[in-house]
C-alpha cells in the first residue's frame, strides 16, 4: 500500500497518468510550463527583510541581472584589465554558474504541479546550487579584480 500510494501521488502530480483526480490538481499539471518558470523568475522574494521589520524584498530576476553582468564583466574585461593569476577557474565558476541554472528550472518543469500550488515554499530551489555559485562568482571575481587594482596603484 505505501510504495502504491508513493508511485500514484507521483504520477497523478506530475503526468496525470492512469489515476482520478481532483480539479485542483488537474489544474496544477494542466498549467502551461512557461507560466510557472515565468511566476518564479518574476515574483517570489528570494530575499525577503520584512520579518525583520524591513519592508524589502529582492527577487531572483535582480539576481539574474546581477549574476550575468558579473559574468560578461569578467568575461569581457578581464584581458583588457591584465589581471594575473590563475583566471581559468573564476572561467570554470563563470561556466559552472550557468549550467547550475539548469537545476532549478528542471525542478519547475518536472514538478510543475508541485510548484504551481507551493509557491511559498520552491523559491528555495534557486538556492540549489545556482546562487551559491553566482555569490561566489561575485565574491572571487570582486577579490580579483580589487587586487589587481592594488597591485597597479602600489607599482605606480
Amino acid at each position: 500500500m505505501g510504495v502504491y500510494h508513493v508511485y500514484n501521488s507521483f504520477l497523478k502530480r506530475t503526468h496525470l497518468v492512469g489515476v482520478s483526480t481532483d480539479g485542483l490538481i488537474q489544474e496544477n499539471v494542466s498549467a502551461p510550463v512557461y507560466k510557472v518558470v515565468a511566476y518564479y523568475i518574476l515574483n517570489p522574494p528570494v530575499l525577503d527583510f520584512y520579518g525583520m521589520g524591513i519592508d524589502f524584498q529582492i527577487r531572483i530576476q535582480f539576481f539574474l541581472l546581477i549574476f550575468l553582468a558579473a559574468t560578461l564583466i569578467w568575461l569581457l574585461f578581464v584581458r583588457r584589465l591584465r589581471i594575473n593569476g590563475d583566471c581559468a577557474k573564476i572561467n570554470a565558476l563563470s561556466a559552472t554558474l550557468w549550467i547550475s541554472i539548469l537545476a532549478p528550472l528542471s525542478w519547475f518543469v518536472i514538478f510543475k504541479g508541485h510548484s504551481y500550488v507551493h509557491k511559498v515554499h520552491d523559491p528555495i530551489v534557486w538556492f540549489m546550487p545556482f546562487m551559491f555559485y553566482g555569490i561566489g562568482l561575485l565574491g572571487v571575481a570582486t577579490e580579483k579584480f580589487l587586487r589587481s587594482l592594488w597591485v597597479s596603484k602600489s607599482i605606480e
